[in-house]
């Protein structure tokens, strides 16, 4: 997704935006997932197609993906 401060607005008169994201894929059984910053930060998200995957399982394979991405990046995941 790339720098989404660019896309999204963090304040939109009296809506404050704090962890954005869209998708448009199409989700078959895979999990999408997303890299992006927003305010300064790094922010993974991610799709599911429930048919396929229940949300735990989803959620289960994030905090993998943060966990990989911590031990590389030598920085401790929040």
């Amino acid at each position: 997704m790339g720098l989404v401060d660019s896309i999204v607005k963090s304040n939109q008169g009296r809506i404050h935006v704090h962890d954005p994201w869209v998708t448009g894929e199409d989700l078959g059984n895979e999990l999408g997932t997303f890299l992006g910053i927003y305010r300064g930060g790094l922010c993974l998200s991610g799709a599911h197609n429930d048919v396929w995957h229940s949300h735990n399982r989803a959620l289960d394979f994030l905090q993998r993906c943060i966990a990989a991405a911590s031990d590389e990046l030598r920085v401790s995941a929040v």
